[in-house]
């Protein structure tokens, strides 16, 4: 049986499998794979694929000779409780013939015996009964262990047949591209470029209609999002600014306001669900927030970091934000009760990284810097505080280039995580298990792009192919 990897198109014959229970990488690949990094922190649990082949084809030999040791029981039960029974019907018989001709030398002869069985029947029922209840309760164990097993087998299929996918079905060829936003219902696209000019796009099954050109920003546009509640989108600049862009009758978008206040480059944006608060980072290392009253106007400004603020998240229940920076720090903000104030409730101390994202209120991912681990963080119940609980392996590449933020599609369970060269698309279960669905590579770490509200749809642009791509959702 010869596989062929096709990762990276190495296409060189898979020689090797991991065999650890809960490993999120490839578990099959060639040479080249493993040389590269692969399964890196538990090559003691990979195997040659030849090793893992005999193992399987010596686990049907051994089941081949448990249905053939089974047999041998059986045989032997029948033979077993086939004499038994011949011998109590043979007594039966005696007794019956007994009852018939009633001879006193046949009752002198059977009478030990009648008085014997009378006094030892609920003995002998007993021992039956419960020998009977014993085997059965054997072989129900033993059904229920191979039911187990066969649902074990059965989910591993289902798993692989519902295995996320996204497919390329369109390509464009653009100049630069930082940043991409869909409106909710996947029909409007817009992309922020090097060139500080943004378009926006009519988007109808993965085809893009270039609608209207938009030069408002002097510099780069580095982040952008829509609003989801109205036909307005923001934007983040180079020049210092955010935009707040709105639609008109004719659908044409136009600056409706122009937020200013932080002094150096613009690099995240991120709106909350009611659609009355933007919080944003910059290179001038502080995090503002803007509130809407008749206009957009700055609230506060937090000066937590002593870096560059690369990313920021808000959970569930739109009372905290995370935010990391090239400080080295993760800081947890938390909104006053009854106020619109908020405040600095923790701090972790974290290797350098530019991606982070909440999954719910109580659990958000950290991306380290090209590491070849995504940390998840989970909410302590006694202290709120978050801790670290556990790594996952992604992949990475040779550097890393930020401006592409951690999304997560609650309605898919589904994380995208651009790391590297890398985008790792990661599946969280309802047990809390991290699972790796898919990676597509770039062969590039200049990657920027997003996923659609609903997951359908992933759109990128990398410097390799200069080339917006588009990729459909598919099972």
């Amino acid at each position: 049986m010869d596989l062929i990897c096709n990762t990276h198109e190495h296409n060189k014959q898979i020689e090797f499998i991991c065999m650890r229970d809960q490993c999120q990488e490839d578990r099959l690949g060639c040479f080249e794979c493993f040389q590269n990094g692969n399964h890196k922190n538990h090559m003691e649990e990979v195997q040659k694929m030849s090793i893992y082949i005999n193992q399987v084809q010596q686990q049907a030999k051994e089941y081949d000779d448990l249905i053939q040791k089974l047999q041998e029981w059986i045989n032997q039960l029948n033979i077993g409780y086939g004499v038994l029974k011949k011998e109590l019907e043979q007594r039966c018989n005696q007794i019956r013939e007994l009852s018939k001709s009633f001879d006193q030398s046949l009752y002198n002869e059977l009478s030990p015996f009648l008085f014997s069985f009378e006094k030892n029947k609920l003995q002998l029922h007993q021992m039956i009964s419960e020998s009977v209840k014993n085997l059965t309760q054997a072989i129900n164990n033993s059904k229920n262990v191979l039911k187990l097993e066969g649902k074990i087998h059965q989910s591993l299929r289902n798993n692989k047949l519902k295995l996320l996918k996204y497919e390329l079905t369109n390509q464009i060829k653009e100049d630069y591209i930082f940043a991409f936003a869909f409106n909710k219902e996947a029909s409007l696209v817009v992309a922020g470029y090097e060139s500080s000019k943004i378009k926006v796009f009519d988007f109808q099954q993965g085809q893009l209609i270039q609608r209207q050109e938009l030069s408002n920003h002097s510099k780069r546009v580095r982040c952008i999002q829509f609003l989801q509640k109205c036909v307005q989108f923001i934007s983040g600049s180079y020049d210092r600014s955010i935009i707040l862009w709105e639609a008109q009758d004719n659908k044409q978008f136009y600056c409706k306001q122009i937020l200013e206040g932080h002094t150096d480059d613009i690099n995240c944006l991120i709106i909350n669900n009611d659609e009355d608060l933007i919080i944003s980072g910059s290179d001038d290392k502080t995090i503002r927030l803007w509130i809407k009253k008749s206009q957009w106007q700055s609230s506060q400004i937090l000066t937590y970091h002593n870096g560059s603020v690369f990313c920021i998240s808000i959970n569930e229940s739109q009372n905290q934000f995370i935010s990391c920076a090239a400080d080295n720090l993760i800081i947890v903000c938390q909104k006053e009760v009854d106020s619109s104030l908020w405040n600095i409730f923790q701090t972790i101390k974290v290797e350098w990284g530019v991606r982070l994202c909440f999954i719910n209120n109580n659990l958000f991912t950290f991306q380290p810097y090209n590491k070849k681990q995504m940390i998840i963080y989970e909410q302590n119940k006694q202290t709120k505080m978050f801790v670290k609980q556990k790594e996952i392996a992604v992949k990475a590449g040779n550097d890393c280039f930020w401006y592409f933020p951690q999304k997560y599609i609650k309605s898919k369970s589904l994380l995208l995580n651009k790391n590297g060269s890398s985008l790792n698309l990661i599946k969280i279960k309802e047990n809390g298990e991290f699972f790796q669905e898919q990676i597509i590579d770039f062969d590039d770490n200049y990657i920027h792009g997003t996923i659609s509200e609903d997951g359908e749809y992933i759109i990128t642009w990398d410097c390799n192919n200069e080339q917006i791509q588009v990729r459909q959702f598919s099972e």
